[in-house]
């Protein structure tokens, strides 16, 4: 299953079509971005099999520097993505594809080797690689949801109060 209803939160079990999912919107992104310097990774709980999640794929954009940065936000926001300014920072712009009022993709707009990008990519390796931490990891978003009440805001501020508490500490080995 793909695609997680806008006014809905929930953990699915890992479903082999988000790699495929994946990769065709990886396809569609390279084809839009053709003249700027980039790479493309699958990053969230959607790359870590057997980790249950949200059924939205992330993927983390790495732009080749600043300026390749802002030009590629202009062109997801002439492409059909929607800029999440409440989820954007200084170094990541947030985008998301919705389709028929369901978010199916969450884009990650970083500069390549910044320290947001390196984070992105180290804890998608550490949960793949540590059996402990992934389900410990499960196991705090299922409780995490069982407090908010589908409240996404709420949701989301929790869940990186988590990582940046249990997770970043130990991340820098993978």
């Amino acid at each position: 299953m793909i695609g997680e209803p806008i006014d809905t939160l929930f953990l699915t079990a890992y479903d082999s079509s988000w790699s495929k999912a994946y990769e065709i919107e990886k396809g569609y992104l390279k084809n839009i971005l053709s003249r700027h310097r980039y790479v493309i990774e699958h990053i969230g709980s959607t790359a870590v099999k057997d980790l249950r999640s949200r059924p939205i794929i992330d993927i983390a954009i790495g732009a080749g520097n600043v300026y390749d940065q802002i030009n590629i936000k202009d062109v997801l926001n002439i492409s059909g993505y929607i800029y999440d300014n409440d989820r954007s920072t200084l170094d990541c712009f947030c985008f998301h594809r919705n389709i028929d009022n369901k978010t199916y993709f969450m884009i990650y707009v970083m500069v390549f080797n910044s320290l947001s990008w390196n984070l992105a990519l180290n804890m998608r390796n550490y949960l793949i690689y540590n059996k402990r931490a992934r389900t410990l990891y499960e196991n705090s978003k299922s409780d995490l949801l069982n407090g908010v009440n589908n409240d996404k805001s709420a949701y989301e501020k929790l869940k990186k109060e988590y990582i940046k508490k249990e997770i970043y500490p130990y991340i820098y080995e993978y």
